[in-house]
């Protein structure tokens, strides 16, 4: 076989080769020889063997081994000089076959080596790694052009500062399997990079219901990054008890990509995602297509998500599906392509969606969507939509259930209150801020029957005739009154708006109009403002019903005199 110049170099400019380590046997004493024509893995395979005969490890020194099928290892340490130094490589022209193995170990340590092949699809391509047993540890292997970098299962392993690059199917994955030996109980991955995968780029894969296996437990996938995925998603958690991901970036999919993270199962043969958390991940630039999302859940998954951040995704922020999740505390999406959170049509379960913000969303796009109707017990509270001034309608009486977001002055007919995440035939109780008010219609297109609300009101089923679950549009008037300014040209502090209404000296200073303080006024369109010299509507007034830039220009002069005021 002939290894070109360029592949030769890959790897050029790494860290001095270690020194091979006491008590290890190594391949070069068994006949491999490395950046040459001759397939080494009977040599290696020598190696291996006589190793674990003696209770020695295997030292791989710097060099570029071929080995043409798989090579397999039980019990033993395998060292080499460096991930970029010591590369087994695997070539596609001889050993094509789709499922083959560079390296296939049982209770093994694999550190120091690089996994490398030049396949040019995924069904000519061979996984690096499969590893099972109890005890575990692979740290420092790169894996380029492999079909999975790793396919993991076994008890107690650990995957670390690893690296993969361009693998046709997943980057790394944690599974379960038949036996003792693939039981798929406390496996870790952490501190890997993957860059490139045509699968997902680092997942906890646990199915296998119909023959008998055990749901995983307790897999942890941390303080990794993956990056340039083209096929599936970023992460992925499909089944286990206790599934964490945590600490973990993910960013730059590609148009064929699907979500940041996806939680649910694999097939229908797949185990229920069990507890999970999803923490203090970060995904940027990522659902490639179709309704993807930085973070799908569905399929029963029971979950809880927080401390997220989701930056820039190419379709949805959040798309929920079928599950039982806590979404919250601190979740964060900014400017998504499509909706901020989205509950989808037809989901079931429960999600408790608390304290999560939603910023820069694109024209016509909501922060949050419920689209499951009844189906799904559906609670939102403390959200970004929900915390900013003005009329918010909620699904259950006493402000209660899920919540639309807060509606601004303006129409809404029943598609942009969909839009709104109320939806038709939905409210039964609304909050209406001081001073603004909402007419709402039992028909689309402001027809049908009306209310009118001009305050808080907890129940609609008490109002004449009953409108709990009934609009189905609305109009929403913003506030209309009066603002103060401490100086001249409205410049200065500003008071709070007042409403129509009427204010003594002690309730001016608490919307922040202090006494022989103001100097203009706006005065919002049809609104009349009455001011006064003195405290409780007394002494010298002046009625204004436009823009006021300097009250000095007043007859007498109003300058820094106001104090009380009534605006009708």
């Amino acid at each position: 076989m002939f290894l070109s110049a360029a592949f030769l170099a890959a790897g050029a400019g790494a860290a001095m080769a270690q020194s091979q380590p006491a008590n290890t046997l190594s391949i070069a004493t068994y006949g491999a020889t490395g950046n040459d024509t001759t397939d080494d893995v009977t040599a290696i395979q020598n190696c291996f063997n006589a190793a674990r005969t003696q209770g020695r490890g295997v030292w791989i020194p710097a060099g570029t081994y071929y080995v043409g099928t798989t090579l397999s290892a039980t019990d033993i340490t395998i060292t080499g000089a460096g991930m970029n130094s010591s590369t087994l490589f695997r070539d596609v022209n001889v050993n094509p076959s789709d499922g083959a193995n560079y390296l296939d170990i049982t209770r093994c340590t694999v550190r120091d080596i690089g996994l490398k092949g030049n396949a040019p699809n995924r069904a000519q391509s061979a996984t690096g790694i499969n590893t099972q047993g109890v005890g575990w540890l692979v740290e420092r292997v790169r894996f380029e052009k492999a079909q999975a970098g790793m396919w993991a299962s076994g008890s107690n392993g650990t995957i670390r500062n690893c690296q993969t690059v361009d693998t046709w199917a997943d980057g790394l994955n944690i599974n379960n399997g038949d036996g003792p030996n693939k039981l798929g109980a406390y496996l870790t991955v952490e501190d890997c990079n993957i860059n490139g995968s045509g699968d997902d780029g680092i997942a906890i894969n646990s199915q296998g219901i119909s023959l008998g296996r055990q749901n995983m437990q307790d897999p942890k996938v941390l303080n990794n990054t993956q990056t340039n995925s083209f096929g599936a998603n970023g992460l992925r958690i499909a089944g286990g008890i206790n599934s964490l991901m945590q600490g973990n970036s993910v960013s730059d999919q590609v148009s064929t990509g699907e979500n940041g993270i996806q939680v649910g199962k694999f097939s229908a043969d797949g185990f229920q995602c069990v507890n999970g958390q999803v923490n203090n991940n970060t995904f940027t630039r990522v659902g490639g297509h179709n309704d993807t999302a930085g973070i799908w859940v569905y399929e029963d998954a029971i979950c809880s998500f927080s401390g997220n951040n989701i930056i820039d995704s190419y379709q949805h922020g959040v798309r929920i599906g079928s599950c039982s999740i806590t979404f919250g505390d601190n979740n964060t999406i900014s400017h998504p392509a499509k909706r901020g959170v989205w509950v989808v049509s037809g989901s079931s379960g429960s999600a408790n969606i608390k304290n999560n913000t939603v910023s820069n969303l694109n024209a016509g796009q909501p922060a949050f969507l419920n689209e499951a109707g009844g189906a799904m017990n559906v609670t939102t509270t403390g959200n970004s939509w929900q915390t900013g001034t003005g009329v918010v309608f909620y699904q259950n009486t006493n402000y209660g259930g899920s919540a639309g977001s807060a509606l601004q002055p303006g129409n809404y007919t029943l598609s942009q209150l969909a839009a709104a995440g109320v939806a038709n035939d939905w409210a039964s109780s609304v909050r209406v801020p001081a001073g603004w008010s909402v007419q709402f219609y039992s028909d689309d297109n402001f027809s049908g029957q009306s209310w009118t609300r001009t305050a808080d009101t907890p129940s609609f089923a008490s109002l004449t005739p009953n409108a709990n679950e009934q609009m189905s549009s609305c109009r929403v008037t913003g506030p209309s009154g009066a603002t103060f300014y401490q100086n001249t040209n409205y410049g200065g502090a500003a008071s709070q708006l007042l409403p129509v209404g009427t204010y003594t000296l002690v309730q001016m200073a608490a919307r922040g109009l202090v006494n022989d303080w103001a100097s203009s006024v706006r005065v919002q369109s049809g609104r009349t403002v009455t001011m006064y010299s003195d405290d409780n509507f007394s002494g010298q007034s002046w009625v204004r019903t436009a823009d006021t830039p300097n009250f000095t220009t007043l007859t007498p002069n109003a300058n820094d005199v106001v104090s009380s005021v009534r605006v009708d």
